[in-house]
């Protein structure tokens, strides 16, 4: 079995939020950290092949043009 766990990165809610000259987000201003729905579905993935060592866990995720760090 196959599981997709969909990732997505957000800015660290630990720090302080900046916002950009138009309104949105500086997500440049902090540090990019798994949001909490991101870490719970791996963690039940986890969980799924703990219990059995033929599935297949398979990371998904969008990121604009810059590089971003690998969850491992």
């Amino acid at each position: 079995m196959k599981i997709a766990v969909l990732i997505k990165q957000v800015p660290d809610t630990e720090e302080d939020r900046h916002l950009g000259p138009n309104g949105s987000v500086d997500r440049s201003a902090s540090d990019r950290v798994a949001d909490e729905i991101t870490e719970r579905a791996l963690e039940v993935a986890l969980k799924q092949k703990d219990g059995d060592k033929n599935v297949e866990i398979v990371v998904v995720s969008m990121a604009t043009g810059h590089r971003h760090r690998c969850f491992a």
